[in-house]
């Protein structure tokens, strides 16, 4: 069997059982899989730690429960993917496609996200504290308005629906404002905290 790149190219051939196993035995054999077209592929649970893939076509693959850890990714398209306990630490995603990807519980510590995009709703339900670098990416509010994503977003729970403060933006179930209030509104949280010497 073969994995072949977006443009026909043989990247590795052997004899595997499925494509996870065929991506699996690349990687541990140090294989550069720059551009591999795994479009819907099921790659759920795994292996991957430190794998060659930038450009790597991963629309809509299953990657609930893989290993990514420190992965080469720059590029890649992962619209549509299941990122369900996905570990993506230390990788680095730079300018990658996560449009409608769908996170949940996903390992970001680490990542580099420079130039992301995003627009499932689904990431701020994970931690992007942890992420190494968030310059130039950019949240896509309904598929169609592009909110500034640099700095991770201030989510405030106990609404009907969670407020998400962003650089520039506020956004609320599906209505959104313009507005400054995120830094603000986190330097005052900061304070309030700091005078309780509850945070060091």
């Amino acid at each position: 069997m073969y994995l072949k790149s977006t443009s026909g190219k043989i990247l590795y051939e052997g004899r595997f059982s499925s494509i996870k196993k065929g991506v699996e035995m690349a990687v541990s054999d140090n294989t550069d899989l720059t551009g591999i077209n795994l479009r819907y592929a099921n790659l759920a649970h795994a292996s991957l730690d430190q794998a060659k893939m930038s450009n790597a076509c991963l629309w809509g693959a299953n990657l609930s429960h893989t290993d990514l850890y420190g992965a080469d990714l720059q590029g890649a398209d992962f619209r549509t993917t299941h990122l369900l306990h996905s570990c993506l630490a230390e990788a680095n995603c730079d300018k990658a496609d996560f449009k409608g990807a769908y996170f949940v519980k996903t390992i970001l510590t680490g990542t580099i996200l420079s130039e992301a995009e995003f627009s499932c709703p689904s990431i701020f339900n994970v931690n992007l504290n942890e992420a190494a670098h968030l310059n130039g990416a950019v949240y896509h509010h309904l598929g169609e308005i592009a909110c500034d994503l640099s700095s991770p977003p201030l989510i405030i729970q106990g609404l009907p629906q969670p407020l998400i403060l962003l650089k520039n933006k506020a956004i609320i179930g599906s209505v959104i404002r313009e507005t400054s209030l995120r830094d603000p509104v986190f330097k005052f949280i900061q304070s309030q905290l700091s005078d309780q010497k509850i945070v060091a």
